[in-house]
């Protein structure tokens, strides 16, 4: 199915639930790896910043990078809030899913000194622009979303420490998306069960803790072998796949290293 269509089906059957029923359901509903990411991102961005929005809303925090720019250019295309206007202005340059969000939480700053809003993707002085697809997830629309004096209320402000746990939300409810995935196609694979209820208790674990480290490992390390049986699995049955898995299949793996490296730190 296309993007708009999975996000049709989605507000049907998704939109009113909790970030861990947001993941299973979502990856249960989707048919291609790049809905399994929506699926999962959907939830880590409510998980972390306890948004009932009923539609999509993209993390805009990425910037210019471009060698071939300037230094000076890309910092004057960096998004900045003006304390007299109280608006915002500047560009972001990844945005998942640009042509079905409705909002997005946007980083300003960096550091500690990073705040964060929420603006409706239809707020004045906001312009999204899709770019064409690529080869990973590109059953995903991605693009840009460029703030021209945008205006934004302090109410609109959301918790900078949440967004701490961002890095971790992600990768855990992508997690959780692939497992319901590949339950609702091959659901006699081993393990799905069982790491499905050690995702639940990692959603509500503290990830400043050694332990916490140590189980994401095994999340992960599950992970991998559920997609590596699930391959297999699909070897008879063709139609599991879709055409762009042999680029996509990197979103289970592109996580992995800094959850094994944060589990061998912790000791």
């Amino acid at each position: 199915m296309h993007e708009a269509e999975f996000a049709q089906h989605w507000a049907v059957t998704v939109t009113s639930q909790r970030p861990l029923e947001i993941a299973v359901a979502g990856g249960h509903l989707a048919d291609d790896l790049a809905f399994v990411f929506i699926a999962g991102y959907q939830a880590a961005v409510r998980a972390c910043f306890a948004i009932s929005d009923p539609g999509w809303v993209a993390y805009a925090v990425s910037e210019r990078r471009d060698p071939a720019v300037s230094s000076d250019e890309a910092k004057a295309s960096r998004v900045r809030l003006d304390p007299q206007s109280q608006t915002l202005s500047g560009v972001k340059s990844w945005v998942a899913a640009v042509d079905n969000i409705t909002q997005l939480v946007v980083k300003v700053g960096d550091g500690d000194e990073a705040h964060y809003w929420l603006v409706a993707a239809d707020s004045l002085g906001v312009s999204l622009q899709a770019r064409p697809a690529g080869k990973f997830l590109s059953a995903m629309s991605q693009g840009s979303a460029a703030f021209q004096q945008t205006p934004v209320a302090p109410s609109a402000r959301l918790d900078a420490l949440a967004a701490r746990r961002f890095k971790f939300m992600e990768p855990l409810f992508i997690d959780i998306a692939f497992l319901s995935f590949v339950r609702a196609r091959a659901p006699g694979i081993d393990q799905l069960d069982d790491l499905l209820t050690l995702a639940s208790v990692l959603v509500e674990a503290d990830f400043s803790a050694p332990a916490t480290a140590v189980q994401f490992a095994m999340l992960d390390n599950g992970v991998q072998q559920v997609l590596a049986d699930f391959e297999a699995f699909a070897t008879t049955h063709t139609s599991a796949l879709s055409i762009s898995w042999a680029q996509d299949r990197a979103l289970l793996s592109m996580y992995s290293s800094g959850i094994q490296q944060r589990a061998v730190a912790a000791g």
